[in-house]
C-alpha cells in the first residue's frame, strides 16, 4: 500500500513540475517576440536625408531613363528632382515609408504611352507610368501605372 502511495505522489509531483515548467516557458515566449535590448522599434531610414548634397552627386536623368521600358510611340512627359515627401504630396499619396527619409532626393520620371501599355496586371490604354528613382544611387523605389484599365488580354 505504501508503495502505491509513493508511486502516486511521485507521479503527481512529476506532472506538476513538468506543467509549471511548461507554463513558465510559454509565458516567457509570449511576453515579447524579440529581445527588448536588441529590438529597435524606431530604426533610422535606409535612404537618409541627402537634400544638402549638390546635384553633381546624383545619378543622371539619362542613367535612370535607361531602365524605363520604351515603345515606338512612348515619350517622356516630365522629369523632376525633388524630395520624397514632395513627391508623395504631389501624387496625393497618404503613405509613410520608414525606409526613406522625407528629405531624401528622388528623380521622378513620367512616361506617356499613347498606344497603351501591357503589364502583368493587364492592359492600360493611354497609360502614364510614374517611375521614382533614388537620386543618389539610381535604385528604383516605386513605379505606378495609371490609365484606362482594359483588363487582361
Amino acid at each position: 500500500m505504501k508503495r502505491r502511495i509513493i508511486i502516486a505522489l511521485t507521479v503527481v509531483i512529476s506532472v506538476t513540475a513538468i506543467s509549471l515548467t511548461t507554463f513558465a516557458i510559454n509565458d516567457t515566449v509570449r511576453s515579447h517576440p524579440n529581445n527588448g535590448a536588441k529590438y529597435n522599434e524606431n530604426p533610422a531610414p535606409v535612404y537618409t536625408d541627402n537634400s544638402v548634397k549638390p546635384d553633381k552627386n546624383f545619378v543622371s536623368e539619362e542613367k535612370c531613363e535607361e531602365s524605363i521600358v520604351k515603345t515606338k510611340t512612348s515619350y517622356k512627359k516630365s522629369s523632376e528632382l525633388k524630395q520624397w515627401s514632395k513627391h508623395l504630396k504631389d501624387e496625393n499619396k497618404d503613405i509613410v515609408d520608414h525606409q526613406i527619409s522625407d528629405n531624401r532626393m528622388v528623380r521622378v520620371i513620367k512616361t506617356i504611352y499613347p498606344d497603351g501599355l501591357d503589364t502583368k496586371a493587364g492592359f492600360y490604354a493611354n497609360a502614364i507610368v510614374t517611375t521614382v528613382f533614388d537620386a543618389e544611387t539610381g535604385t528604383l523605389l516605386e513605379s505606378t501605372v495609371t490609365g484606362d484599365y482594359q483588363g487582361k488580354k
